[in-house]
């Protein structure tokens, strides 16, 4: 009787909402995921059954577990279709595949993410892909919806039933034949979940944004009870690069912070942001809800300081960071005093800069585009929040420009063949003439070699090679500093070093101790801004102030060329940007506000001149003396690339080592001069 009630339930179930498929996880034992509606019954591949609220769901390890639902021709899709499940990550590092039968940009789909961000991929369609901005964190239940409309020509993408990304597509699903669909893994095995799935379900239509809240709704109760977890997050405490927290008042409505680079007082709900470099001004005002207050003091370090009231609790970090956290909803308004000469914004966050600083605003929840009206002053950009969403206000620059590093050129060196992994005497010799930085490619380390790059270990493979190198350049007078991609390494990013597990600040460690490196250059590091801060200023710590930090982050931590972190990129010593492209900007505006740090995070800002010399596609050439004047003229650098530009460019480097350190000399003495 049991056994005719369900097939009867899921009769109806199919009939009435086109479900192909629904996995409900509940039978919480046995080898096989059993489907209650299609018979696309799944074969459980190390996946642990475990307890949930809603009943079961299955633990998968991230080395080795997955399901394979089978390759069935249903799976094969040409017109819409919805997919849903219940997830709960260990962690979000790295790629890591919930369902799909990809084949990587041909054929299927897959639904995946990315250091916290989502992922919609589907064969055939232009664009395929659909990405939000960061969403997920280890630990917490998410209800994940993406959404195929072939009649609507739209990919969409839904986290607790709110959409957060939405693509126009052209053109017809590619299906995958002949590749399981696979709960967990991609494909070729790679890109394992790591966490725990639940209630996952497959429809032959698009689901609408009502219909998804209504999915949600059914286990909403269960997975993501109605209390906010506002437990603190541990204050940073180490002063880094000059940056601390000088002064600090706080008296129930009001409050005075002081930082290096800004000050934030509280006076009648209104926080009043200043800057303090390069010279005094009112940036920016934060406009608090009635019941903001009062605040009371909590912890305070050098570096930092948190505020709590009932509902909000505030942090001031010394890099003119502000993190307002609130406890119910509630809407926040940011006013700008100043006219920006360049604005940019993706997903809801927005830099706004002039030629002294400027203001960035940074919710963690993404956000539909909006352009505040900048023809009168203050200007206004208002947030409806949820309880217990975070935004990022950056007031900058955090520190003073470092003027002496500016004219401290850098070389990047290393190609693909293995003899040239490493730059050759002549080269070196030729380097020390002009260059006080060399940086060393990903080559050298194993799995640095070829796609995708990733590293087990930062150990070269011919560490007595390394060492040769390293003491010849040194001897030099530069210093040397290898590849050290966080984004691209295999291991752990937990921010802890000489524990149990290994993880990347123990190869930072052995970078300073056994690989005796002047510093370390970074490839990317995440495409979460809380994530990429929290390495960052790890990763300083580490180094110290003196060794050298030298990022590479054309569009991370945000997902576009044009917007980026002030206070992120003032711990590093040199910023590379430029590899994605210009996007809509020209070439002296793209310098000035993408690639120039200048007054903004007042790193050195160097052009990776390849990727955005105003031609499609990656060019490998010297840049023009045109070129090389822009970038001057713009607070911008640009790197020496020996190896690549004697292949690609043969003659031209030696034109441009004449045509740029001159010009660069120049500017160093006219500088100086000014300066006395």
């Amino acid at each position: 009787m049991m056994l005719l009630l369900l097939l009867c339930a899921s009769s109806v179930l199919a009939a009435e909402d086109g479900v192909l498929s629904y996995y409900n996880f509940d039978s919480g034992r046995g080898d096989n995921l059993t489907d209650l509606v299609g018979g696309h019954h799944g074969v459980i591949e190390g996946a642990a059954w475990q307890r949930t609220a809603a009943g079961h769901g299955l633990q998968f390890d991230g080395r080795d577990d997955h399901v394979s639902l089978g390759s069935d021709p249903a799976f094969s899709f040409t017109g819409s279709f919805s997919v849903e499940l219940w997830v709960r990550h260990t962690d979000v590092d790295g790629w890591q595949d919930y369902v799909g039968n990809y084949t990587g940009g041909k054929r299927g789909f897959v639904i995946a993410q990315n250091d916290g961000y989502l992922y919609f991929h589907q064969g055939g369609l232009e664009p395929y892909i659909v990405e939000t901005e960061v969403v997920l964190q280890p630990g917490v239940w998410y209800h994940i919806c993406a959404v195929y409309d072939r009649q609507g020509g739209a990919m969409r993408v839904y986290v607790d039933g709110a959409q957060l990304a939405a693509e126009t597509v052209k053109g017809i699903p590619e299906p995958s034949t002949d590749v399981p669909l696979y709960l967990g893994r991609y494909r070729d095995g790679r890109e394992r979940f790591k966490g725990i799935m639940e209630e996952l379900r497959i429809w032959r239509r698009a689901l609408s944004e009502a219909q998804v809240m209504a999915r949600y709704g059914e286990h909403a109760g269960a997975f993501k009870p109605d209390t906010v977890d506002i437990a603190p997050v541990p204050l940073p405490k180490d002063v880094l690069m000059g940056m601390a927290l000088e002064g600090l008042q706080v008296t129930g409505d009001e409050f005075a912070a002081v930082t290096t680079g800004a000050r934030f007082t509280l006076t009648k709900g209104v926080i009043c942001c200043r800057q303090r470099i390069p010279s005094e001004r009112e940036t920016a005002r934060i406009v608090l809800p009635q019941s903001a207050g009062p605040f009371a003091l909590g912890e305070r370090t050098d570096f930092a300081c948190r505020m709590d009231s009932d509902s909000l609790e505030l942090r001031i970090h010394g890099d003119s960071l502000l993190i307002l956290k609130t406890k119910r909803p509630q809407a926040l308004t940011f006013q700008g005093l100043f006219e920006p000469e360049y604005h940019a914004q993706h997903r809801g966050k927005h830099l706004f800069i002039d030629e002294l600083g400027g203001l960035g605003v940074y919710p963690v929840r993404a956000a539909a585009p909006s352009t505040p009206d900048f023809k009168a002053l203050p200007w206004a950009l208002t947030r409806e929040l949820r309880a217990g969403d975070e935004v990022w206000v950056s007031i900058f620059p955090p520190r003073p420009c470092n003027h002496a590093r500016g004219f401290e050129s850098l070389a990047h060196e290393g190609l693909a063949d293995r003899a040239l992994w490493y730059p050759s005497d002549e080269l070196i010799e030729a380097t020390a003439r002009y260059c006080k930085v060399l940086a060393i490619h990903s080559y050298i380390f194993p799995g640095g070699e070829k796609p995708p790059w990733r590293i087990p270990r930062f150990y070269p493979v011919d560490i007595d090679k390394w060492h040769e190198v390293r003491r010849k350049v040194q001897e030099r007078g530069m210093k040397v500093i290898p590849y050290f991609s966080p984004f691209y390494y295999k291991g752990s990013l937990a921010l802890v070093e000489g524990g149990p597990q290994r993880t990347y600040f123990d190869e930072v460690r052995d970078a300073i101790e056994v690989l005796k490196a002047d510093g370390v250059y970074f490839d990317g590091v995440s495409m979460d801004f809380r994530k990429s801060y929290a390495i960052t200023r790890k990763t300083r710590q580490m180094l110290g102030d003196d060794r050298i930090l030298y990022v590479h982050c054309s569009t991370d931590p945000l997902g576009s060329p044009g917007i980026y972190c002030p206070f992120i990129d003032s711990y590093a010593d040199y910023i590379l940007r430029g590899e994605a492209g210009r996007g809509t900007l020209d070439r002296d505006r793209f310098l000035r506000w993408v690639v120039s740090s200048y007054n903004i995070g007042n790193a050195v800002g160097i052009w990776c001149y390849y990727g955005s010399t105003g031609a499609s596609g990656y060019r490998n050439v010297v840049p023009t003396p045109e070129d090389i004047d822009a970038a001057l003229r713009l607070h911008a650098r640009l790197w020496r690339q020996g190896m690549s530009w004697q292949r690609a460019d043969a003659g031209r480097l030696q034109d441009f080592d004449r045509e740029y350190y001159s010009k660069l000399e120049r500017l160093r003495v006219a500088h100086e001069r000014a300066a006395d």
